[in-house]
């Protein structure tokens, strides 16, 4: 009985041994995932048992105070909390740019070579492609595409009508057209479920005849 009860002692000590021998080499690996993005601010991660699932606890806490906000929203307080305009959020082994810079989201958006998209920016396209039960576009558009040669062809044919020359005449209508589209969303903000393709498909054909055709008209 004795010789059974320390054999089992001993398995036991060995595979607590084992187990803490894991946790550390996890930990080392997510140090390891997370330093080469050291170069990015990121909100403070409390040293405990549960470090190495990263941020993902404060993001529960923030969650459970405001249950009926997104994930945008909630990298939102985090903007307003720290005033960064980028910021990296780490989930166990996977880590996150978030950026709100206007002078750097266009060009993650629009060059492909240097910001190559992740097949799950497709997927996530794809899940908000529809609204109020209507297709708004395909599941790869010139933003989300990976940058191959049907991305490389469809930007060549768009080119010459976004020239910034010919936006800059634009523009003024662009902001008008824009302009009359928040007047509309703000008098819907009463709480109301609304069809925004609606009022989409009629900016749409507001901003080609006052940019296209001169014609100024509601």
């Amino acid at each position: 009985m004795t010789i059974t009860v320390r054999f089992s002692m001993f398995l036991l000590f060995k595979l607590g041994i084992l187990l803490l021998l894991a946790y550390t080499l996890l930990n080392l690996f997510l140090f390891y995932k997370r330093f080469k993005y050291r170069h990015f601010p990121s909100p403070p991660i409390p040293l405990s048992w549960v470090w190495f699932m990263g941020h993902l606890p404060d993001l529960k806490v923030r969650k459970s105070k405001s249950p009926n906000k997104n994930l945008a929203q909630l990298m939102a307080e985090y903007y307003f909390d720290y005033k960064w305009d980028m910021l990296r959020l780490s989930f166990f082994n996977e880590n996150i740019v978030f950026c709100v810079d206007l002078s750097v989201v266009p060009k993650v958006l629009t060059d492909p070579a240097n910001f190559p998209k992740s097949p799950f920016m497709n997927e996530a396209q794809a899940r908000m492609n529809r609204a109020c039960g209507e297709k708004l576009g395909g599941s790869s558009t010139l933003l989300m595409m990976p940058g191959g040669e049907i991305w490389h062809a469809k930007r060549r044919i768009l080119d010459p009508a976004f020239k910034k020359s010919f936006l800059r005449t634009t523009m003024v209508g662009m902001n008008k057209v824009v302009g009359n589209l928040m007047e509309v969303l703000v008098d819907k903000t009463d709480g109301r479920i609304f069809d925004v393709c609606v009022d989409l498909n009629r900016t749409a054909m507001e901003a080609v005849s006052v940019c296209g055709f001169d014609w100024d008209e509601d």
